[in-house]
């Protein structure tokens, strides 16, 4: 567990942007190519920085056998800009998949498994 956490903190250390300040995104907004508009601070709250959608199993009874739930800026507005971006795969037991997106920083771990 501690590997996992020194191997997050790096992963901050060594990016290619530096935030200085934050950008919650604006949802009525139109998105541009770096993302959503920002909001006016003083419209910002707690749950544009809060996301507990990744707590539940996604539906794995479809033909891939497997789920896939996003918290991107769409639905995670705290990360508006900082290009971070997170997915819950889910896989049904039994089943295999690529987890593998080209060229991005990937922070991947096993929470469950049957077996």
């Amino acid at each position: 567990m501690m590997f996992i956490q020194i191997l997050f903190t790096l992963s901050f250390l060594f990016s290619t942007t530096n935030a200085l300040d934050f950008c919650v995104g604006d949802l009525n907004a139109p998105q541009g190519h770096a993302g959503y508009s920002c909001k006016e601070a003083e419209a910002v709250t707690v749950n544009d920085f809060v996301f507990s959608g990744l707590r539940a199993a996604g539906n794995t009874s479809n033909l891939l056998k497997s789920a896939a739930t996003p918290a991107f800026s769409t639905q995670f507005p705290g990360v508006n800009g900082l290009g971070i971006s997170l997915v819950r795969a889910d896989l049904a037991v039994g089943e295999t998949t690529f987890l593998d997106s080209g060229q991005i920083k990937k922070l991947k771990g096993l929470l469950g498994g049957t077996g």
